[in-house]
């Protein structure tokens, strides 16, 4: 008889139960943590953050980290510096983060970099207060996470920041984006690359983004400025209303600049909304097309001068 052997993959989790246990957290483990309650650190000071973790996950219903002020010291800032293997079914409520003047970020937010899966997960109360040293900005600065679905993001307030800036993501390599809601986003920036949702979107043909929606919010940045993603695209499915989108170049109630190989851009749907740019101002895509079966409704679209350029009521 010849023994045979199977390896079972099973992932370990440190159990966190009070304030104390996340204090306790090392920050350079890489493990995995189950958050098995509430977390209010309402007057807590020196807080444990620039965490690097595996998975952080909660089991059942959601669990809440909330109330957190921190000052951005470090080029890579968040309460977790890095997500290797993901987050699934947690709030972050009421969190700031401050940047120190003449800090150079190179990626900030919740989580500065992700590259797990982010599954179920809210963003309620978020501001990040930056300079024009920070860039790559959002809720969660970086992911390369295949798959990020079930979001929904609440009052989030990104202000002063240069480049790759989303309420959501600064810039993703994700390949399966989805049933992304948000409300209430305010993003003020002075570089490239800046989205409701997303900043920048590095695509290929196999890639999605979709059922994605933007209500009541205003997006202002430079170049490449859209109301769910500057550079990228949406695949199919998305909603943008009673929005405010305003940059100088390739500016769209949808998307700032669309890269598309070749596949349909589908069901994009604007209305309330106000686009205004001055060189590639569309009222649903600044600079791109493959557009099928999408609409723009009581809306309007602005060039800022007698000589803006390439003005669309769809695509600039």
């Amino acid at each position: 008889i010849e023994k045979q052997y199977y390896l079972i993959k099973e992932a370990f989790y440190r159990e966190i139960t009070k304030y104390e246990d996340w204090e306790n957290i090392d920050p350079d483990s890489y493990e995995n943590y189950r958050l098995l309650t509430d977390l209010d650190f309402s007057g807590k000071q020196n807080i444990n953050h620039n965490l690097k973790v595996g998975k952080l996950i909660t089991e059942g219903n959601k669990h809440t980290i909330k109330n957190i002020n921190l000052e951005a010291n470090e080029s890579y800032f968040g309460i977790i510096k890095e997500c290797k293997n993901g987050i699934e079914n947690i709030k972050f409520e009421n969190i700031q983060i401050d940047v120190k003047e003449n800090l150079t970020i190179s990626y900030i937010g919740i989580v500065a970099q992700n590259s797990g899966n982010i599954l179920n997960v809210e963003f309620n109360n978020i501001t990040i207060n930056g300079t024009d040293k920070v860039s790559n900005v959002g809720c969660i600065g970086s992911s390369t996470g295949y798959k990020i679905e079930n979001v929904n993001l609440k009052g989030i307030y990104i202000n002063k920041v240069n480049d790759y800036v989303g309420g959501l993501l600064g810039i993703t390599d994700s390949g399966e984006i989805d049933n992304i809601i948000a409300d209430d986003i305010h993003i003020t920036a002075i570089g490239k690359y800046i989205g409701g949702i997303i900043g920048q979107k590095n695509t290929k043909i196999i890639d999605k983004l979709e059922s994605v929606k933007i209500s009541n919010s205003e997006i202002e940045g430079k170049n490449s400025v859209g109301g769910i993603i500057g550079w990228g695209y949406v695949t199919k499915t998305a909603y943008i209303d009673k929005c405010k989108v305003k940059g100088n170049s390739y500016v769209g109630g949808a998307i700032g600049e669309s890269t598309y190989f070749g596949v349909g851009i589908y069901d994009i749907n604007v209305s309330n909304s106000n686009i205004i740019g001055n060189t590639g101002i569309g009222g649903i895509i600044g600079s791109g097309g493959c557009l099928v079966e999408s609409k723009i409704i009581e809306s309007n679209i602005y060039g800022e001068s007698v000589e803006s350029l390439n003005t669309g009521g769809i695509v600039g």
